[in-house]
């Protein structure tokens, strides 16, 4: 097709080679279109226990280990991950339904979301950070603990 033949059904509209991006830059990322980062340090007193909270402007927020954090640094392999944070607490109880969130556990900026089992027998809490509703856990990290070192805030 010729450019003279080219027509898209507007009228008055011409074609023109410089209309069309010429960069071969990709876009960002999704997280870094659609949150915004926020880090929370030494959490609990604990030096670098440094979480990260990735906050939608819906209000929606992740909460992810930050880059700085033990588990990613020292490249710790982690045996297990621990739900059951209190007694009579276990998070994987969450159930939630419906618009309002109904069955949501409330938590606190220092609530212990979960706790982090490495093989070299460490562990380290993950909290909440944020004060809100749990609606979800990543049930990835049921399956395959390591992976919440693979998908780091960076």
């Amino acid at each position: 097709m010729e450019e003279e033949d080219f027509d898209n059904g507007i009228p008055g509209f011409e074609f023109d080679e410089n209309d069309w991006p010429t960069t071969n830059e990709r876009p960002p990322p999704f997280v870094d279109r659609y949150f915004s980062r926020f880090y929370k340090t030494d959490m609990n007193g604990k030096i670098g226990e440094d979480h990260c909270v990735l906050c939608h402007s819906n209000k929606i927020c992740i909460v992810t280990l930050a880059k700085s954090h033990p588990v990613i640094t020292e490249k710790k392999v982690i045996s297990s991950i621990n739900f059951q944070v209190a007694d009579g607490i276990n998070r994987l109880d969450n159930k939630v339904s419906g618009k309002g969130k109904r069955g949501a556990q409330w938590v606190k900026p220092n609530s212990a979301l979960c706790r982090i089992i490495c093989e070299d027998g460490s562990q380290y809490t993950v909290c909440a950070c944020v004060r809100g509703m749990l609606v979800e856990i990543n049930e990835t990290i049921l399956t395959s603990p390591n992976f919440i070192a693979e998908k780091v805030c960076l």
